[in-house]
């Protein structure tokens, strides 16, 4: 059987749960989020959230000590972690909720967010900006990255698709992306 913990001074009931590629382990409720390592130790708790609305899916960037979340209301935000949330900025990401995070494997200032306006957008979070945007015209389920190049699949209608999204980076570090979709053949029905 694999590792067993159990979260300290944790809730009963959660909204969401994850865990970042370093191994901390991130869940929320509506109004609280909580920081964990792969032991149960509690290492943050955040009881004062610097922003409105009901949160649906986080990512962690630890390398900047950024929280960044996504909203049922379509906002973005992303928050600076230490012993509080600092408020790094919020954007109006999304016309519908923000359904799914998904961070960049091989840039790791890059997160991917994908919503029920169909929208797959790709954000610069050090630059407060958004890198690329591709619609979709379904509410997008799930995202993942899948290799550090670009590729990442999404769920829509219950079909998988693959996206090539290449990002190639100039001498003046602009950044330009571009994409290219194959629909997978339903594999469940």
């Amino acid at each position: 059987m694999g590792l067993q913990s159990k979260l300290e001074k944790s809730l009963p009931w959660v909204k969401g749960l994850k865990v970042s590629k370093d191994g901390i382990i991130l869940h929320w409720t509506d109004s609280c989020i909580f920081l964990h390592n792969l032991h149960g130790k509690l290492m943050r708790s955040y009881k004062e959230i610097p922003m409105e609305g009901s949160m649906t899916d986080m990512e962690l960037m630890s390398r900047y000590q950024y929280l960044v979340i996504g909203l049922h209301s379509g906002y973005l935000s992303a928050c600076k972690y230490l012993t509080n949330l600092s408020l790094l900025f919020s954007v109006k990401a999304h016309l519908k909720p923000v359904v799914t995070l998904c961070l960049h494997p091989a840039y790791d200032n890059m997160v991917m967010s994908g919503a029920a306006d169909g929208f797959i957008k790709i954000w610069n979070i050090d630059k407060q900006s958004q890198a690329f945007s591709i619609s979709l015209d379904y509410t997008i389920s799930s995202i993942h990255f899948m290799r550090e190049d670009g590729l990442f699949s999404y769920v829509k209608k219950k079909r998988l698709h693959v996206c090539c999204g290449l990002m190639a980076r100039s001498e003046n570090s602009n950044s330009s992306w571009t994409m290219c979709c194959l629909r997978i053949a339903p594999f469940w029905r």
